[in-house]
């Protein structure tokens, strides 16, 4: 280390590899998918066409996010991490690509559980390198994404993935990570060529200096992530119930205020499937994390800043 362990972050000296070379076709192809007389680049929170405010959903789950990326950066893969900023898309490791994929589904709360002890890391799905985490949002890891012609020439590759996918829906969403950074990119393919539009490249992984958590990366992927999560109806038969029943006819709002003191989630999942306006009350509290017999709910304001304010459930096991 060429400076004192107290010397301020910006006088440090960050080297970093030269960026690798882009074949022009790729900024070609970039060209050709945005040229559409629109702004290419804008806020995640008018690509999602949502309020520019987080809610309170995202806002948990921004925490959590952020919770589990400092975690990471502090533990055994804090040398990985430091590294990354040297190697080029050829060069990085399993490990590498592990990690990237890893952290971005902890923001997609439709593939995130934490209910199961599963493997943590999530493998490749295609030698491609495109993840395909839900039917219309997909992952692709590249690198040096604060350098134009490559970010360019990733949203190019990201494309042209979309469009040759047999199944994709109309509208797909894209989730480039180099890890340092992150980029999410709108592709319709409902119109010729497929119509790119797409946010900046942000800054995903916090400074290992840094006084905040939060980073416009990872809010970004979060709106996505609840942007898109849809609730399945759970599959089970409800209750029998009497013939008549004055449950059926009461009005949403308060079928929302009787959810919302559910604190089980399994009176919560019995509740949503009572009638078709229990589960539309019940969905906007289905959608919070849960963590085994925690419900992140809210973000506290009198606890540690940025801590979650979690409601305990019995042992959802049985």
């Amino acid at each position: 280390m060429g400076y004192a362990s107290h010397t301020p972050e910006k006088h440090r000296y960050n080297w970093k590899r030269t960026p690798p070379p882009v074949e022009d076709r790729l900024i070609r192809a970039y060209e050709a998918c945005t040229s559409r007389g629109s702004p290419m680049t804008m806020p995640i929170h008018d690509l999602l066409d949502v309020r520019e405010t987080l809610s309170n959903l995202e806002t948990v789950w921004a925490r959590l996010l952020e919770t589990v990326v400092g975690s990471m950066m502090f533990t055994q893969y804090e040398m990985q991490l430091r590294k990354l900023e040297k190697r080029r898309w050829d060069g990085l490791t399993e490990a590498d690509f592990a990690i990237a994929l890893t952290m971005v589904s902890i923001g997609l709360p439709s593939v995130t559980s934490f209910q199961e002890d599963s493997s943590f890391f999530k493998p490749l799905k295609d030698k491609s390198g495109i993840w395909w985490a839900q039917k219309d949002v997909c992952v692709f890891v590249a690198t040096h994404l604060d350098d134009q012609r490559n970010f360019y020439a990733a949203i190019a590759d990201v494309h042209a993935a979309v469009m040759k996918a047999a199944n994709a829906p109309d509208v797909v969403y894209g989730v480039i990570t180099s890890i340092l950074h992150l980029a999410i990119i709108r592709i319709d393919k409902s119109v010729a060529g497929g119509a790119v539009r797409h946010t900046a490249a942000l800054q995903f992984l916090p400074s290992f200096y840094a006084t905040s958590p939060s980073t416009p990366g990872m809010t970004a992927l979060v709106r996505l992530g609840v942007s898109t999560h849809a609730i399945p109806r759970p599959h089970f038969f409800p209750p029998p119930r009497p013939s008549g029943s004055p449950l059926l006819n009461l009005p949403t709002d308060i079928l929302g205020e009787i959810a919302k003191h559910l604190k089980d989630y399994r009176d919560l999942r019995k509740f949503s499937v009572l009638s078709d306006t229990a589960f539309s009350a019940a969905e906007p509290f289905l959608k919070y994390p849960l963590l085994k017999n925690l419900i992140l709910h809210s973000v506290s304001d009198t606890a540690v800043p940025g801590s979650a304010v979690i409601y305990e459930m019995e042992d959802d096991s049985t």
